[in-house]
């Protein structure tokens, strides 16, 4: 198992002064605008604050916040249209305030318009059109598709798609009359052309034509829009967040300009979420800890992240205890529990997860989170039926529930559903790209149906979203023998037992392929760093190490090394597969090391301090029974190594040799 990273004690510079300031007005500010889940985050933040100590320059005032300066004449529509947006009547708000932004709706290019609309006003309308989209679309997919048809594949519905793309291109020109994209590439490459200086743009209003351009698909646009807005307020957490949905890699994160300095310290917790999303666990979980030793400790968010991040460091102990311990400190807490319920899965722990599904069901019992624990429970318990019945009900609740979509697709494959299995693996990647479950779930779908070139690729796509698991490398390299790919081949095997070997097998496949091609030194160093691989870690995989041994025993043998030879045939005599095998090894080397002149015919050496590797070359056994014990030998290594062919590496005898891969 890979090493977690032991936390640091090196604290973060953020002033926690200014981070009460920053972080109470940006809780008001998301509220008055409706942003439920930003003010949701960012009470949490609040709440973990308390625990420490206020200075007495600590103030913030409400009547600095900018809903104090809607016009009078605006105010009682604007208050009727928050309460509209509450109550999700969105095509009712967005047509009650349609008057009052009728200047920014028709707005000219030259035109300056907009200062008579307030900000709010504005937000609030584009919000309320896009919302009112997302909910049609929504209804239409429930209504023109179902989850899963009775065949257990699923009907696309276009229609829906077709119309949301309709509503939102409608909206997008309105806003292009607000935003010139054209005159932000100006300003950034200093031309002084732009009619319209970036500082009088609402950052909020950037974030929610933001969210319109990336449903349409415009992901460049929305980036730039999000930094543009976070440059104007470090501390708008929507579009932090957000932001951190579109980033695809780390090279992606390095291109983006986002700001730093002690009032981005947003950007920490923004980062965090980048690298675990992307899969890098270990630097998520140093800015998270640190994070922690700098004030956040006591916040929900911040605890379950580092959950999240021991989860995917596949320490799965540490990862119990964090989220046993905040699920102790906040028993009514759903976000998350599903990772639980995951990690006590992999550990399975039955007790403990049927105690969560059963807490899960008394607090909401139809919650997606809810169903996905519940789903979990009758997984581990054998009963796949009901673990997809459960499934299927948390993806009705919520179509887009990428997690889940994968966790069906792993009970469809124990069902032998593989059409089934693959359809729901397909739909986890078009949820959540990064889900390299999904990726690796589609490789085995199409393994299992005879289809490796089909399977390389969903094997490479999972391997390239997280490169440090070796059993992702492990299974690449599988595929890449039964192409015949076998320079890649042992590079994978290679490369998986340098990034730690999980389920220590790289090392006997690697031996295997060595085997298959007649490098023989090579195979030996690689049996023999398995033994003692095994040794180290405590594992007693019996059929693998009797290979090991009595591959290593046959090799000494050949090689005329007796002492080596017998060690290894001793060991061979402790498992039963090999025990007879051995026997007829130990009378063939007392009758070479007898013709030697070196050891009696009982086994026993006449010299103590005589070895094998002194012997002369015609001390060796002639070459004819030599050829008949390594053809022997050969087709043994051949028969249990899955019929693969590789090409040879390197010379060098030892695993030494494969460190230029």
């Amino acid at each position: 198992m890979k090493q977690s990273v032991v936390a640091t004690d090196v604290e973060l510079p953020i002033a926690l002064d200014q981070v009460r300031i920053d972080v109470q007005r940006a809780y008001f500010e998301c509220q008055i605008r409706g942003l439920s889940q930003s003010c949701k985050w960012l009470g949490d933040i609040i709440c973990a604050l308390d625990d420490n100590p206020v200075s007495s320059k600590c103030d913030f005032c409400v009547t600095d916040l900018p809903w104090t300066a809607i016009p009078k004449e605006h105010l009682a529509k604007f208050l009727f249209a928050r309460s509209l947006f509450d109550s999700r009547e969105y095509d009712h708000c967005a047509q009650l305030l349609s008057d009052c932004v009728s200047p920014f709706v028709r707005a000219s290019d030259d035109s300056n318009s907009l200062s008579s609309c307030h900000p709010l006003i504005c937000f609030l309308y584009v919000y309320s059109r896009y919302m009112a989209c997302e909910r049609r679309k929504a209804n239409d997919e429930v209504e023109l598709r179902r989850v899963f048809e009775p065949d257990g594949s699923a009907k696309p519905s276009q229609v829906a798609i077709t119309r949301a793309r309709k509503e939102l291109a409608s909206l997008r020109r309105e806003i292009e009359t607000y935003i010139k994209l054209d005159a932000l590439d100006e300003k950034r490459t200093s031309q002084p052309s732009s009619n319209r200086d970036e500082s009088e743009y609402d950052p909020f209003v950037l974030y929610v034509c933001a969210l319109v351009y990336c449903r349409l698909g415009m992901d460049p646009v929305a980036v730039k829009l999000l930094v543009l807005a976070l440059r104007l307020n470090p501390c708008l957490w929507p579009a932090w967040f957000e932001l951190s949905q579109l980033i695809k890699d780390r090279e992606q994160l390095s291109t983006i300009k986002t700001p730093s300095g002690s009032k981005a310290w947003m950007s920490y917790f923004f980062e965090a979420k980048v690298f675990l999303k992307i899969h890098e666990s270990e630097r998520a979980l140093n800015i998270l800890q640190r994070l922690s030793n700098s004030g956040f400790s006591a916040s929900g968010n911040l605890q379950a992240e580092i959950g999240l991040a021991y989860d995917g460091l596949r320490d799965m102990a540490m990862a119990a205890t964090q989220f046993k311990q905040l699920f102790t400190t906040f028993p009514c807490r759903l976000d998350n529990v599903d990772a639980y319920s995951n990690v006590l899965f992999v550990r399975e722990e039955s007790a403990e997860l049927a105690y969560l599904a059963h807490h899960c069901v008394e607090l909401d019992k139809y919650r997606p989170e809810t169903c996905c624990v519940v789903g979990n429970f009758f997984s581990l318990r054998g009963q796949h039926d009901k673990a997809v019945l459960y499934f299927q009900r948390a993806l009705k609740l919520r179509p887009s529930y990428s997690l889940v979509w994968t966790l069906v697709g792993h009970e469809y494959t124990e069902l032998r559903n593989t059409n089934a299995a693959v359809h729901a693996y397909r739909q986890a990647i078009a949820h959540n790209r990064h889900d390299f479950r999904a990726w690796y779930g589609l490789g085995q779908m199409y393994e299992i149906l005879d289809l490796p070139s089909f399977a390389l690729y969903y094997y490479r796509q999972a391997q390239y979203l997280a490169p440090t698991d070796s059993r992702l490398i492990v299974a690449l390299g599988e595929i890449y023998e039964r192409l015949n790919r076998v320079d890649e081949a042992k590079k994978c095997y290679w490369r998986a037992y340098c990034v730690g070997d999980i389920e220590g097998s790289a090392l006997v496949r690697l031996a295997q392929c060595f085997v298959q091609c007649n490098e023989d030194a090579e195979a030996a160093a690689a049996y023999t760093e398995f033994i003692k691989l095994c040794d180290h870690n405590g594992i007693h995989s019996q059929a693998e190490l009797a290979k090991a041994y009595n591959y290593l025993a046959a090799y000494h043998l050949m090689m005329g090394h007796f002492e080596d030879a017998t060690a290894a045939a001793n060991k061979c005599l402790e498992f039963p597969e090999t025990r007879e095998e051995a026997k007829a090894m130990f009378r063939q080397i007392a009758s070479w090391a007898a013709d030697a002149g070196l050891v009696r015919a009982d086994g026993l050496s006449d010299d103590p301090s005589s070895t094998a590797n002194d012997l002369s070359d015609d001390a060796v056994m002639d070459n004819s029974r030599k050829d008949a014990l390594w053809d022997d030998l050969q087709a043994q290594g051949r028969n249990g190594s899955d019929d693969t062919s590789v090409a040879p590496l390197p010379p060098g005898g030892s695993l030494a040799s494969l460190n230029g891969f």
